[in-house]
């Protein structure tokens, strides 16, 4: 399958042609308006979306024969789990890490650590997961060099309970605005993809 990650920093409407020539099978958009998705949706795809302002949440997109079954989402902003059935069913845990407090610590990635520590049964039904969007970073997690970027997600198997940590390291500079790419899923894996502000996954 094809699954895309955009944080398409407001404005889909008029840039959405960009998003359907990448022909997604499932993409994650995060910082898109609610209308946004609605517009979508009369372009014949399905969506969901979540957020507090109307102008700037976190929405899904699907083609067919894909469809999406959201679940509930978490207090955490903005983690939310969509069941999505299709040729390959999967659980997607889309993504756009916010501040949320005072608390460093607890702002942005620190949302996205939160949803992982207290929602195990994500990774117990059976089913692969795929967790995609933008994770963000906040001065308390940055255990990076200043030539890297990146990104830690986990999982715990629903046989043995042994939590595993998914580190992902990117050159800073590895992708450019202009440059999308795209990672094709093979059935049972579990991804993490990196928090950027360009078309990619």
């Amino acid at each position: 399958m094809r699954l895309l990650v955009w944080n398409c920093r407001m404005g889909l409407v008029k840039k959405r042609h960009r998003l359907y020539e990448l022909r997604p099978d499932v993409a994650v958009v995060p910082e898109c308006s609610r209308d946004a998705m609605k517009v979508c949706q009369g372009d014949g795809f399905q969506t969901c979306w979540w957020g507090s302002n109307k102008n700037k949440g976190l929405g899904v997109v699907a083609t067919r024969p894909w469809t999406l079954e959201p679940g509930r989402s978490p207090r955490q902003k903005w983690i939310a789990p969509v069941w999505v059935h299709g040729p390959q069913d999967f659980l997607l845990i889309a993504v756009w890490a916010s501040a949320v407090g005072t608390l460093r610590e607890n702002n942005y990635v620190g949302q996205t650590y939160a949803a992982l520590l207290g929602h195990a049964h994500w990774f117990s039904g059976g089913l692969p997961v795929v967790m995609g969007g933008d994770l963000n970073s906040n001065s308390k997690s940055r255990s990076w060099s200043k030539n890297s970027q990146a990104c830690h997600g986990g999982r715990t198997s629903g046989r043995t309970g042994h939590r595993q940590r998914v580190s992902l390291l990117f050159p800073r500079g590895a992708w450019s605005r202009d440059s999308p790419h795209l990672l094709f899923l093979a059935p049972g894996t579990t991804a993490v993809s990196p928090g950027l502000h360009l078309p990619a996954a």
